[in-house]
């Protein structure tokens, strides 16, 4: 038993990782997209709450995505 909760640690310490990863990509993104909107004259504000609006509606796809994968791998055991 303490070897698969080393593992389930692991586990979450690798996704944390890459989560953080993911959140230090998407505030370059979002940056460079305040950027781009400046230089395009258009109001940076409102351009950057669509894309961070598009970024958790993606976010959300993919956890429904991964839970239904999930589910049908326990179904196919």
């Amino acid at each position: 038993m303490p070897e698969q909760q080393t593992s389930i640690s692991q586990d979450t310490a690798q996704g944390m990782t890459a989560q953080a990863g993911g959140l230090e990509n998407a505030a370059g993104q979002i940056e460079r997209l305040r950027q781009r909107a400046e230089a395009a004259g258009l109001d940076p504000d409102e351009h950057i709450n669509t894309s961070q609006r598009y970024i958790a509606l993606s976010s959300q796809l993919a956890e429904v995505l991964q839970a239904s994968s999930q589910s049908q791998e326990n179904n196919n055991q």
